[in-house]
């Protein structure tokens, strides 16, 4: 009689472990990580980074890290440790994100990092000006950190792939951008928005017409900066020929340092 009750309380501890580990597994990304008061956060020194676009920007790529101490994810009024995946982009993968906020703390240029990610795969540019379906979740961000006092210093755009696809005009892509661009700044976001050369994809090695688009739109606007030319980065960094392996993500976010050392 004991062995047959040992054995269904047994039973029971399992059936019950079962139902936690899949509501674990069910439950929202950020239900499963410790956030950060925001008010700790020292405001000096402190770089607050919007980053946006399409699927190199959202966790598409492969392998995943936690960045060290003071690099953050922003996501729904919270901040978290930065780590693979960022919460606020649609992929499960990984991102450069994380690498990236390691080298600028690393290299003393701030002593913290915040990223708000909200990069959306696949999405054209056309999804991110203000008549975009895109356009809503990117104005409510930046309204999100300003109202959490978070003062939005950087704009990192990754997008161009799916456009390079669909063969967007040179016009119509810097049209879109430049709408997209004066909506931001209609929020008083003044922060320098940095545009990575991106038009790589698949047995499409680069297209000229969306790289000629990015190029220009840095020249016709001070406070648009180059990025880093995502497309150099050939086939060895790729784990499909679009999305970044893990020495992929590496690279890509010492190309994005680079840039931004110069302008930090």
């Amino acid at each position: 009689m004991l062995g047959m009750f040992a054995g269904i309380l047994f039973q029971r501890q399992i059936s019950i472990w079962k139902v936690k580990t899949i509501l674990y597994d069910l439950a929202p990304l950020s239900w499963k990580r410790e956030h950060t008061p925001i008010d700790s956060l020292p405001k000096e020194r402190l770089m607050v980074a919007l980053v946006f676009g399409q699927s190199n920007s959202a966790n598409f790529g492969e392998g995943s890290i936690r960045s060290k101490k003071g690099v953050y994810n922003f996501y729904q009024n919270e901040i978290y440790l930065a780590e693979d995946p960022m919460l606020g982009a649609d992929g499960k993968g990984a991102s450069t994100w994380p690498r990236l906020g390691d080298l600028l703390i690393n290299s003393k240029l701030y002593d913290n990092v915040v990223f708000a990610s909200i990069g959306i795969s696949a999405s054209s540019i056309s999804r991110w000006q203000p008549n975009g379906d895109l356009h809503a979740s990117l104005l409510s961000t930046l309204q999100l950190l300003k109202q959490n006092n978070l003062t939005v210093t950087h704009l990192l755009w990754h997008q161009g792939e799916s456009d390079a696809v669909i063969h967007t005009s040179k016009h119509d892509y810097q049209q879109s951008f430049k709408e997209m661009l004066k909506s931001i700044r209609k929020q008083k976001i003044m922060a320098p928005i940095y545009i990575s050369i991106a038009s790589r994809y698949n047995e499409h090695p680069k297209n000229n017409t969306i790289r000629k688009a990015q190029f220009e739109l840095v020249q016709q606007n001070h406070s648009i900066l180059l990025g880093p030319d995502s497309d150099q980065l050939g086939d060895n960094f790729r784990r499909d020929g679009t999305h970044f392996n893990s020495a992929g993500l590496d690279r890509l976010a010492q190309l994005w340092f680079n840039q931004l050392a110069i302008t930090p």
